[in-house]
């Protein structure tokens, strides 16, 4: 979804534009893929319980997220990384672009681990309901 972001600034606001959409969409897309790969099986829908936060990753976003925020913030460091100025429309095309992967990603997840659980289930009750043999 990156590219989209590029084409559209391109389109609209010169290659300036289109080159900071697709900095900050793939920057973006890090950020939620860092996140999303903690677990194969817990994420954003099903969350892990009685396991501890991973707190060296969390500051790394969390200060990525900041550093992040200031070239978009800080007109000196816009100009010093040859990046355009961000309109509401260009921020939700940054977070669209970004974020879906993110959310397919946890949907699958989420309906993989539901399907393990309906699967442990039948299992069980296969075990439970089974038919003794007469002797």
């Amino acid at each position: 979804m990156a590219p989209q972001g590029g084409r559209r600034g391109r389109a609209r606001g010169g290659p300036a534009l289109g080159s900071t959409l697709a900095f900050h969409s793939l920057a973006s897309a890090q950020w939620w893929h860092a996140t999303a790969c903690r677990s194969e099986r817990h994420g954003l829908f099903n969350p892990p319980t009685g396991r501890p936060r991973n707190g060296w990753l969390d500051l790394a976003i969390g200060g990525t997220l900041l550093l992040h925020a200031l070239t978009i913030l800080s007109p000196p460091l816009r100009r010093l990384l040859g990046a355009s100025r961000l309109s509401l429309v260009d921020l939700a095309v940054v977070l669209a672009g970004s974020g879906t992967p993110l959310l397919v990603n946890e949907a699958i997840k989420a309906w993989r681990h539901a399907e393990a659980q309906t699967l442990a289930g039948l299992s069980s009750e296969s075990l439970v309901n089974k038919p003794r043999a007469s002797s």
